[in-house]
C-alpha cells in the first residue's frame, strides 16, 4: 500500500501498532537482558519508527543532528513533512529533553504551520 496522506499513515499506524506489546533485549557476550526500564523506551522507539515507515513504502531524510528538529522528514505523495518521535508513560506527565523540546519550540514558533500536523 503506498500511503498518500498523513491520515492515511495515522490510521495505518493505529491498525497495526496500537496495542501492540514489544520487549528490548540487549546481548553482549552471548549474554541476553531483558531491560525492565522506561529510560530506553524513547530511543528505541525512535529507531524503529523510521523503520516502520520505511517498511510501509515512505522515503525518509534523516536529521543528522540528534537534539534538533525534526527527528526526519517523510514524503508522503510528493510533499516532505517534518516528522517528530516522541514518547512517555502513559500513567505519568511528559519529561521530554529541554534542548529537543526548545528546538522543538524554535521551530513551531518559527513556522506556526507545523501545527497542523497530525497526531
Amino acid at each position: 500500500m503506498s500511503l498518500k496522506s498523513l491520515e492515511q499513515l495515522y490510521e495505518k499506524a493505529v491498525e497495526s501498532i496500537k496495542g501492540e506489546k514489544g520487549v528490548i533485549t540487549i546481548n553482549i557476550g552471548g549474554i541476553p537482558k531483558t531491560s525492565k526500564s522506561n529510560s530506553v523506551i524513547g530511543n528505541c522507539v525512535q529507531e524503529w519508527i523510521p523503520q516502520w515507515l520505511e517498511d510501509n513504502g515512505l522515503k525518509l531524510e534523516p536529521n543528522n543532528q540528534s537534539q534538533a528538529f525534526p527527528d526526519f522528514t517523510a514524503c508522503i505523495d510528493g510533499i516532505k513533512y517534518d516528522m517528530e518521535v516522541k514518547c512517555w508513560n502513559y500513567d505519568k506527565q511528559p519529561a521530554f529533553d529541554i534542548s529537543n523540546f526548545d528546538g522543538f519550540y524554535r521551530e513551531i514558533f518559527n513556522n506556526p504551520a507545523k501545527l497542523y500536523a497530525s497526531t
